[in-house]
């Protein structure tokens, strides 16, 4: 839709080496299409929304996407250009996996120095997306929270701690919405139980909620761990690689 009105590229692009990690036009779209669907199914905005929330997601993301596009300039489509070298036809070969494809389905990837195809580029975790500094998924909430919060709330944010927060609150918001569809669910399908016992019940999954956000707590934190250290064996990795090839040099 946003291609016809001139706010996306004309072309579809698909290489991962060329995409933000993070579009706003689409995830924001499909997001408040989310929340104001479940809202009306939830009956906030009355019985009508209620029987409707399908067409109510479908009529919120429809007009943001473009509406989200016009606002971004459509500059979150694209992180580079097409390689020069690489814009013909003709076929070359993945310097990782040695089959040959078409030009157009391979880009050029600095942490390989060669180039390598669309699937090769999906799957490897090992280059740290070294071919779009500043656009990683790490720089555009590093840049949301500049735009939001104190300069000193924003450094914190990118400390360990920040980080711990972060997941744990999101693991927190996940399991709470969960939860309280499940309580709604039952609700609506024995409303003389909670005539009954409405309170107890509320009670008890309060009580469970809580009990979770321990283990959240600590399965955030692990998670935390568990990335800087794949990080850090993975930064000690390239810097063995680097010293080895300069001595075979």
């Amino acid at each position: 839709m946003n291609k016809p009105l001139g706010l996306s590229p004309p072309d579809i692009e698909f290489k991962r080496t060329h995409l933000y990690d993070i579009n706003p036009v689409g995830v924001g779209s499909m997001l408040a299409a989310f929340l104001f669907s479940m809202a009306a199914y939830m009956g906030a905005f009355g019985e009508l929304a209620r029987a409707f929330s399908p067409f109510i997601a479908l009529a919120t993301a429809f007009p943001l996407a473009p509406l989200i596009a016009w606002l971004t300039g459509g500059r979150y489509y694209l992180a580079r250009r097409q390689d020069g070298d690489l814009a013909g036809g003709g076929c070359s070969a993945c310097c990782i996996c040695g089959n040959e494809f078409d030009r157009e389905d391979q880009a050029y990837c600095p942490a390989y120095a060669g180039t390598i195809c669309s699937l090769c580029c999906a799957l490897d975790a090992r280059c740290g997306d070294a071919c779009k500094p500043g656009v990683r998924m790490a720089d555009q909430v590093a840049v949301f929270t500049r735009w939001w919060l104190p300069n000193s709330l924003s450094n914190a944010v990118r400390t360990r701690i920040g980080n711990y927060l972060l997941v744990f609150t999101m693991l927190a918001m996940l399991t709470g919405a969960l939860q309280g569809m499940i309580y709604y669910q039952e609700f609506i399908s024995s409303p003389r139980l909670f005539a009954d016992a409405g309170s107890l019940l509320y009670t008890a999954f309060l009580k469970a909620f809580v009990a979770l956000l321990v283990f959240l707590g600590i399965g955030a934190w692990w998670l935390v761990l568990a990335s800087e250290s794949r990080q850090a064996a993975q930064d000690e990795s390239n810097k063995q690689t680097s010293l080895l090839l300069q001595e075979i040099e």
